[in-house]
Formats: structure tokens, sequence, C-alpha cells
């Protein structure tokens, strides 16, 4: 009977904070033999208009930008579907600068400084830590996310020990996710957390650690 209530409960009410992204995940999947359909027979223009609507929607998630926002409903464009659509995209394109690892690099930092600088304006302006530029649904994620995955996508690794660990991180890569925040916990428990040096050694350092227990 426990079990059962525990059970019920967690999917009710979610599980521990990091599983979030399990129950948005379902939530996506129930969509995609729906968007599946539409993306196969759209065209690349039908596609970029849908992800320019989303950009200009999640825009608006800015708490500093609501009160610009027309009373106009359009947040079935803020979800994220639209991180799947754009996946899709960046997976088919042939784009040249899209396909250029520099220009995925020059995403991937100029996307990470609008998280520092934004971050560090609100916080300074407030008094406290805001961390608006740090959620998902950012315009600057996006540009992080897109860089960071074009990056990948076009990067050639020969064989050897680099592709293997690659590879085996890929394949593994969901249970290490779900299991990562319990050694986060337990490798703070003996000490090795990101206060223990500076933050450019240390979050690399707890990460690396982090990750190799994981997997293990």
């Amino acid at each position: 009977l426990y079990v059962l209530e525990f059970t019920t409960n967690k999917l009710l009410y979610s599980s521990h904070v990091h599983l979030w992204f399990v129950y948005t995940l379902i939530g996506a999947y129930l969509f995609i033999p729906i968007i599946q359909k539409w993306i196969k027979n759209a065209t690349q223009k039908d596609i970029l208009y849908f992800l320019l609507l989303w950009g200009i929607v999640i825009l608006f998630n800015y708490s500093f930008l609501n009160s610009y926002m027309p009373a106009i409903d359009v947040s079935y464009f803020s979800s994220f579907i639209g991180y799947m659509i754009l996946g899709y995209f960046l997976r088919h394109t042939d784009n040249k600068l899209l396909n250029n690892k520099s220009f995925a690099l020059f995403l991937f930092m100029i996307g990470n400084m609008i998280t520092v600088l934004g971050t560090y304006y609100l916080s300074a302006k407030s008094g406290v830590f805001q961390e608006d530029f740090y959620f998902y649904l950012r315009i600057n994620v996006v540009i992080s996310a897109t860089g960071f995955f074009l990056f990948f996508k076009n990067l050639s690794v020969k064989e050897g020990w680099v592709l293997t660990f690659i590879r085996f991180i890929s394949k593994h890569s969901y249970g290490i996710y779900l299991v990562h925040i319990l050694i986060m916990y337990l490798l703070a428990y003996v000490g090795m957390h990101v206060s223990i040096a500076h933050p450019i050694v240390s979050i690399p350092l707890v990460t690396g650690i982090c990750l190799l227990v994981s997997a293990f």
C-alpha cells in the first residue's frame, strides 16, 4: 500500500527536482505523432516560420519584458516542443554558415555571454541573485544550445579512446542523468563540492568526477 501511495504521489506531484525533465519529455513525446506528420510535409520556410514565432514568444518570457507583451495569446508557441523542431531543422540543414564549427562556437559564446552579463546586471540592480537568464526557455539559452548542437554535429572524431568515451557517454546518458543528482549529494557529503576552490577549478572538477562516477 505504501509503494502504491508513494508511486501515485510522485506521478501526480512530480519527483525530485531534476526529474522535471522526465515529465517534460513524456509530454513532448505525446506530441511527436502529430508533429511528425506536419514536419515531414513542411518546407524549410514553414519550419523557419514556426521557429521565428517560437523565438519571438519566448523572448517575452523574460520578466522584465512581460509588460511589453501584446494581449495576444500565443503561449502554445512557447513550449519545449520548439527545441524538438529546432533540433530537426539543425540536423537536416545544409546551410554552410550553420554547418561551420567556428560559427557554432561563436553562437555558444554569445549565448553564454548574454547569460553572464544579463544575470550580473539584473542581480546588481536588484541586490539579490536573479536567475531569469538561466531558464531553458530563454533566447540566450536557445542560442547557446544551438551553437553546442551544431559544433558537435559537425565535429569529426577519429577512431580511438575519445570516440569510444563519447559513444559510451552517449549510450548511457539517460541513466547518467537520472543518477547524477544522487552522486552530487554523495560527493558533497564527503566534502567534494563547488566551494572547495574557485568556481573555475571546482565546477569542472566536480562535474568530471560526477560524470565518471555516474557513468560507472
